[in-house]
């Protein structure tokens, strides 16, 4: 409840507070700007937002500073501090775009550009007007903020929202610089662009390029500096937000990269192809995908860079390996997406070609040429990322066994198996409707055409299919020789004090679950384990020898350095809260899935009671999601 009223004081006090801004900046921009407006309306729209905004703003205004001198928990809470980033935000981003419009006018003067009727009716002085309202506006929440921030200098709300807010700024001046470069770029790469401005023409673009890049650029590097100079402190050092943030960039930056020198490959092929288009055409396309590539391959070489000092920061050197795989798979599989994605267009035209089905005409050639320019552009992708995890998880070291039990690789050939499985499904049923419809008296037109050009996608996908199932294969198979020298070299021992129906269905348990495993099974009948039975790594006892164990156990087990599993077995007088009745087939199941973890080198797991609801939420929930890949991968088969 303290939550809802929270988040509807400081919702309704931002909102006010916007009012109030702007209604102000409307009364002075009418009664001070000379540009020609309708005054009377526009001073009445401004009265009347001072006059709805302000009550409502001083009285939830107070009553958030009240609660927060009253009781610590609201100052430090975390919707208070969103107010108060979220208020800077709304007051300083108008601020930036007005510096933008200002910087468009001395460069509209220099190269005598008309002002559009936009800029007629706001004038550098109303700019200015916005400026100063928003700058005092800003004033005063900062100085609320900065008693914040003094009353809890170590405010974990605070911190995290702060670091949000410095990644805001940052991402929001990085846009501006990216379309300012962009812009401009596309003037100074392009001759016939830059021949154009010389005479006074398509100027537009110039000018609000070098104004993005103007204001753009410093703010982007302020907030950039910030982030780097503070992100080793104590309190951003464990920064998932940085991560996230970084890793984004780069990868949309590398498939930006990908898409736009497919584009170009294309433009360039379709005019080596003879496909009709102006070499002026040509150009102007050439250029605009070159202007992408150079912005965002300097994008993507320098957070690249950026993310590869966060891999050197890590001392853990699996977690290292799994930040590398982070940016490797999707990398890869993106490149693998456009190899798959370029081989069947090639290979359509090839069948198409061979068939002497239709000439060589336009669309014959916008395929060769699209399918091509995916091959030259992807395979560099899927070559730079792909071999180098094949090779890391190739090793028959332990670094190799983390790599092929890890998520992103599993999900990786899983995926690709899949969406593979599934096509191969779908090509086959085509194939199959088309014999079919056929043989019904209804071939259709070009009916052999169609077949083999089904029958060269079934065979492109049973490629790609072999190819990632044979590397599941050889994932599982090095797993199963590692996973069998540790179960090998750890021994277990299991003290059996007596004849119970547990220890046959354990022996059972065991050679099913970790057949590999050094168990000894020791009948304390016949006296104390052996001395040299005590350089096990495990020792498995029923919980009754744990409550009584006898002086000469007692005295055993003390010296015993291993980990100890006590298995809940019945013992006379005692009752296991918590414990439902378990079997001894299930308590056996359990002790050996656990002992197979701990040889494994996982951190033990224990079996968790079955609820029937929960299985058929599974069952439903891959249900759903087998249908939306199915939907997607149909999708995205309709766009080629």
């Amino acid at each position: 409840m303290r939550t809802v009223r929270r988040l509807y004081i400081y919702l309704v006090t931002l909102i006010s507070l916007e009012l109030v801004v702007w209604g102000l900046i409307n009364l002075l921009q009418n009664s001070l700007s000379p540009a020609p407006r309708s005054t009377a309306n526009l001073l009445a729209s401004g009265l009347s937002l001072v006059l709805v905004g302000l009550p409502f703003f001083l009285l939830h205004g107070w009553v958030a500073q009240r609660e927060a001198r009253r009781d610590p928990e609201e100052q430090s809470s975390r919707l208070r501090a969103l107010f108060h980033y979220a208020a800077r935000l709304a007051l300083l981003a108008p601020v930036v775009i007005d510096l933008y419009n200002l910087a468009k006018e001395p460069l509209q003067a220099i190269f005598r550009t008309q002002l559009s009727p936009d800029q007629m009716l706001v004038s550098p002085f109303d700019r200015l007007i916005a400026i100063v309202i928003n700058g005092l506006a800003w004033a005063v929440m900062e100085r609320l903020l900065r008693s914040d921030w003094q009353a809890l200098p170590a405010g974990e709300a605070l911190i995290e929202v702060r670091r949000l807010s410095r990644y805001v700024w940052m991402l929001y001046g990085l846009v501006l610089a990216v379309a300012g470069v962009f812009a401009t770029l596309q003037f100074l790469l392009d001759p016939a662009l830059t021949r154009s401005l010389v005479v006074g023409y398509q100027t537009s673009r110039l000018i609000s390029g070098l104004a993005l890049t103007l204001v753009g650029v410093p703010l982007w590097v302020f907030w950039w500096v910030i982030l780097q100079r503070t992100c080793d402190l104590p309190a951003e050092r464990p920064s998932i937000l940085r991560r996230v943030v970084l890793y984004l960039l780069t990868l949309l930056s590398a498939v930006i990269v990908l898409f736009a020198a497919q584009f170009a490959a294309q433009s360039i092929l379709e005019f080596l192809l003879g496909i009709n288009r102006s070499f002026t055409d040509l150009r102007q396309e050439i250029f605009q995908q070159i202007d992408l590539v150079l912005v965002f391959g300097v994008l993507w070489a320098y957070f690249s860079r950026q993310v590869q000092r966060e891999w050197a920061l890590e001392n853990d050197d699996l977690t290292r390996a799994g930040l590398r795989r982070l940016l490797h798979y999707p990398l890869a599989a993106a490149g693998n997406a456009a190899v798959f994605a370029g081989a069947w267009k090639v290979l359509g035209v090839i069948v198409e070609l061979l068939l002497s089905v239709s000439a060589w005409g336009s669309v014959t050639r916008f395929d060769l040429s699209f399918g091509i320019a995916l091959l030259l552009v992807g395979l560099p992708y899927w070559l730079a990322n792909w071999p180098r995890m094949q090779a890391e998880a190739a090793l028959h070291v332990e670094m190799a066994d983390h790599a092929r039990r890890s998520v992103l690789r599993k999900s990786y050939l899983y995926l690709a198996v899949f969406l593979t499985v599934i096509g191969l499904m779908s090509a086959a049923g085509v194939l199959f409707y088309r014999l079919i419809n056929a043989a019904l008296g209804n071939p259709g037109t070009n009916l052999v055409l169609e077949c083999w050009q089904q029958v060269s996608l079934v065979a492109l996908l049973a490629v790609w299919l072999g190819y990632h199932f044979a590397a599941l294969r050889a994932d599982g198979r090095l797993a199963l020789r590692s996973l069998a020298e540790r179960q090998a070299a750890f021994p277990v021992l299991v003290l059996q004090p007596n004849q119970d129906a547990f220890y046959p269905a354990f022996s059972e348990a065991l050679q099913r679950q970790a057949p590999h495993l050094r168990v000894t099974f020791h009948d304390l009948a016949a006296g104390l384990p052996a001395p040299e039975l005590a350089a096990a790594q495990v020792l498995v006892l029923p919980a009754a020898l744990v409550l009584a164990p006898g002086p000469d156990l007692q005295q055993w087990l003390a010296g015993f350095q291993g980990r100890r599993v006590v298995v809940p077995l019945p013992a006379p007088g005692w009752v296991w809260a918590g414990q439902p009745a378990r079997s001894s087939r299930d308590l056996a199941l359990d002790t050996a899935v656990l002992l197979r973890q701990l040889a494994e080198g996982q951190a033990p797991r224990s079996a968790a009671s079955t609820n029937p609801w929960v299985i058929t939420g599974y069952v439903l929930g891959g249900l759903f999601a087998a249908l939306l890949a199915l939907i997607f991968f149909s999708v995205f088969v309709s766009g080629f």
